[in-house]
């Protein structure tokens, strides 16, 4: 569910109920970027704002939460290495 767009970032909620939200970044012509994922403090947000590179997302008991914002201008981010570990016993 779109829950806002700030300038260039969509914010998304993200999973089952209030667990975090998704953050794309936007570019005219191109296919939104994921730039990241964040969880919330456990409320639905009423409301979000963008104070230069930052998100305030308002909801429930615990007042406003603030995201830093990854920058990621092209290519879009790795996924993270897996690692193969060998068991001896």
């Amino acid at each position: 569910m779109l829950l806002d767009v700030e300038v260039d970032r969509a914010v998304l909620a993200s999973g089952w109920g209030p667990n975090g939200v998704d953050i794309y970044q936007l570019t005219d012509g191109q296919p939104p970027q994921f730039r990241q994922f964040t969880r919330t403090l456990g409320w639905w947000s009423n409301g979000v704002s963008r104070q230069d590179n930052a998100l305030y997302l308002s909801s429930g008991y615990w007042g406003v939460q603030k995201i830093d914002l990854q920058q990621g201008l092209g290519a879009p981010l790795p996924l993270p290495a897996l690692y193969a570990v060998q068991v001896t016993m």
